[in-house]
């Protein structure tokens, strides 16, 4: 796995590669700036596994360095961890909103950095299975078989990041820094029945689809999204709550517009439900991804918002 680490203080770039080495990685390079880093990945013979990332550096800060690389093409899904010492919430809900799969406090851990590399490696091979997929999917052949409870990674659109960024995002803010956030899920009612009668291409299709819509009808909102498996989609929320009749019917319309092409191509028109917002509450003690949990099974039940 190669990386690019980034952090403009020498001494603790001396502890990182010390630490990664004895971890077993050694093929990396070095900058000490954001401006550095990107000069890096521009002249690198092949694009990098992944990214470490300092927040605060004179200059560009780590947070800025995160959306160069994501406008990147090579780049655009890329593990990105953020090292650093700040811990408050904006900063890291800055980094999670940018684009970074993960976050970790300095001083540095070895056996927290050693889980977040093996998340890494989990999560280049995610991508590589998708980027297979999605390119069978482009050449019209048959896309290998996945499994319907997969949280699979989509094509990107606006918010929309890995099952595992969000559930880093949640574990990172933590129960107290959690409390009066949101999520709610959002059901492809008809997910097995594309993926069962059509198979792998038209299913990742259509998930691509939806989450499209569901990117567009929030755009504004500060929120994430991750498609967590068999059909469900998680949005996640930091502050207020959305308005889910108003999103339902973007999403409505959404897929009208999308009816003429499904039918000529013979493919399944997604349905889709959208269910009520689940409020996080640490009492009675529950780790903060159980927030995800309580937003599916929300959308399980008979009050959910039909879309289409």
């Amino acid at each position: 796995m190669r990386a690019l680490l980034v952090d403009d203080d020498p001494l603790f770039m001396d502890l990182l590669t010390q630490s990664l080495r004895t971890l077993g990685y050694s093929d990396f390079e070095t900058a000490a700036s954001g401006d550095e880093a990107l000069g890096r990945i521009a002249r690198a013979e092949r694009p990098f596994d992944c990214f470490l990332l300092d927040i605060r550096m004179p200059g560009m800060s780590g947070i800025d360095l995160v959306g160069h690389i994501r406008r990147l093409p090579d780049h655009r899904q890329t593990p990105v961890l953020m090292i650093s010492s700040l811990i408050e919430k904006d900063q890291i809900d800055s980094a999670f909103r940018a684009g970074a799969h993960d976050y970790i406090n300095k001083p540095l851990d070895q056996t927290e950095l050693a889980a977040r590399l093996h998340m890494v490696e989990r999560l280049n091979a995610e991508r590589d299975r998708s980027a297979a997929l999605s390119a069978e999917l482009g050449e019209g052949r048959a896309a290998r078989s996945i499994a319907f409870e997969s949280a699979v990674t989509l094509d990107e659109a606006e918010g929309l990041v890995p099952y595992v960024t969000l559930e880093n995002w949640l574990l990172k803010l933590g129960s107290v820094r959690l409390i009066g956030s949101s999520a709610f899920a959002v059901r492809v009612d008809n997910a097995e029945d594309i993926l069962l009668a059509l198979g792998s291409n038209a299913f990742i299709q259509a998930m691509t689809d939806v989450a499209a819509l569901l990117s567009d009808g929030l755009k504004g909102e500060s929120r994430l999204i991750a498609y967590a498996g068999s059909g469900h989609f998680v949005c996640a929320m930091q502050q207020g709550r959305p308005d889910l009749e108003t999103l339902a019917l973007q999403i409505e319309l959404g897929l009208d517009e999308f009816r003429p092409l499904y039918r000529d191509t013979g493919e399944i028109l997604p349905r889709v439900t959208i269910g009520t917002v689940a409020t996080y509450s640490p009492l009675p003690m529950r780790p903060p991804t159980k927030l995800i949990d309580a937003a599916i099974a929300r959308v399980g039940k008979s009050d959910g918002l039909r879309a289409a």
